[in-house]
């Protein structure tokens, strides 16, 4: 309330926030909840990602030596840790970093006067109680084929989160030195 209003002309949604969103912060995002899926499935269920890509009409009884069932609760299990590892790079990378298009995250501080937004926290410990709800009430396990996943998981997804942070930051400050290319990149 403290800005004066935007011009009528200047849309807050537009091409370039479309790109930032899904085609620079979306495919980071996506790239590294598969990373994760993948990981689970290979170091903790010894299914590598040969036996995954373009096989999925041949998971039956008996498809690498396990049941169906057994199976399920394997993809299950990493399907939760691309789950919370994509709400871990939501939270505390995007949210974070996305508050504006140009100026650095430590210039404008949610807890800062001129910049305050304390709901932003509020948000988050909402958000990811709506995510420890989903993936660890048994009657919505069931609903959502959810598992707990094992506490490292939550680590490395808060680590692709500051990956994502930083290369946000990055582009941030490459488009206040005016680099031609990420000049295209501000929305």
């Amino acid at each position: 309330m403290k800005s004066p209003p935007r011009d009528k002309n200047d849309h807050i949604v537009n091409f370039k926030l479309f790109f930032h969103a899904y085609a620079f912060i979306g495919v980071m995002e996506a790239f590294f909840s598969h990373v994760m899926f993948f990981v689970y499935m290979q170091y903790y269920e010894g299914i590598y990602p040969s036996d995954i890509l373009l096989s999925f009409n041949n998971w039956g009884d008996g498809y690498l030596g396990r049941t169906a069932d057994q199976l399920n609760e394997a993809v299950y299990q990493a399907q939760s840790v691309y789950f919370v590892t994509l709400v871990f790079m939501q939270l505390f990378g995007n949210l974070l970093t996305t508050r504006t298009n140009r100026l650095s995250f430590f210039s404008m501080l949610p807890w800062k006067k001129d910049s305050r937004n304390l709901w932003i926290f509020a948000a988050q410990i909402v958000s990811l109680g709506c995510m420890f709800f989903v993936s660890a009430l048994p009657i919505i396990q069931d609903v959502f084929f959810t598992r707990v996943p094992r506490v490292e998981f939550y680590f490395i997804g808060l680590g692709f989160a500051m990956i994502i942070f930083f290369v946000d930051e990055f582009r941030k400050c490459m488009v206040r030195r005016k680099v031609w290319i990420f000049k295209k990149l501000a929305w």
